[in-house]
């Protein structure tokens, strides 16, 4: 009877001894998860208590729409380069009257931003030149000699008037101005024999600068002579 008792108590602390080394590992779990539990609360708490934190995702939208206004202006300009069938001329030119009125910076940026996607076909590139029936980047090419052309330096038109700096600011300035006339002299124009509109305009702003740039080389008080006839003799 004695051995029954105490191979019955054996069993028993074999048993408990087995079971505490089951229940140490939960244990230890628990310990574990109560950790990670208090780090993110503390975590949670620095971030309520600096306003300021933004993350990536909350800064992606408004890259993704000023990505998207950057498109639509860049659809609207290569329409009124080409043919300007939907009018888009005239949208800019509404789009920059309403910036003008009712924030005058807005209106300079929105000048910028229509310069920024001119210079962007002044890129080195290996592709050959096409027509500007067939490329985009040809016909803001095209527009971008035209602004070459007409944008007056700082002795020139209103610049002089003003007795306008010869800086970058002023340089800017008056590029901003070009870009505004030349928008609305695409606005009046419409396209004939198959001609992209940039292009007719690039034709006609050559040759008046051609002219002017002749007239100006003439020496002061150089005029044609002209001629009487004192006789004439019949054939």
């Amino acid at each position: 009877m004695k051995f029954y008792f105490f191979v019955t108590a054996a069993a028993v602390l074999v048993a408990l001894n087995h079971s505490s080394a089951f229940v140490a590992p939960s244990t230890s779990c628990v310990h574990r998860s109560s950790s990670l539990l208090s780090t993110s609360s503390s975590l949670s708490a620095a971030e309520a208590a600096d306003p300021s934190t933004e993350t990536a995702a909350s800064l992606s939208p408004s890259e993704d729409d000023n990505a998207v206004n950057n498109d639509s202006v860049a659809l609207l300009l290569d329409d009124a380069l080409k043919y300007n069938i939907n009018n888009s001329s005239s949208m800019l030119l509404e789009n920059l009257m309403t910036l003008r009125q009712s924030d005058p910076m807005a209106a300079e940026s929105y000048l910028d931003k229509i310069l920024s996607i001119i210079a962007s076909s002044n890129r080195k590139t290996f592709i050959p030149r096409l027509s500007t029936r067939l490329s985009r980047t040809a016909r803001l090419r095209s527009m971008s000699k035209v602004l070459d052309v007409t944008t007056p330096s700082a002795d020139q038109g209103e610049a002089a008037n003003n007795d306008e700096a010869d800086d970058e600011v002023a340089a800017g300035r008056r590029r901003r101005r070009a870009l505004a006339v030349l928008l609305r002299t695409i606005d009046k124009e419409s396209s004939s024999g198959g001609t992209t509109i940039i292009r007719q305009i690039q034709k006609l702003a050559v040759a008046d600068a051609k002219q002017e740039d002749l007239a100006n080389r003439l020496p002061d008080g150089l005029e044609t002579p002209k001629y009487d006839v004192v006789a004439r003799r019949k054939a």
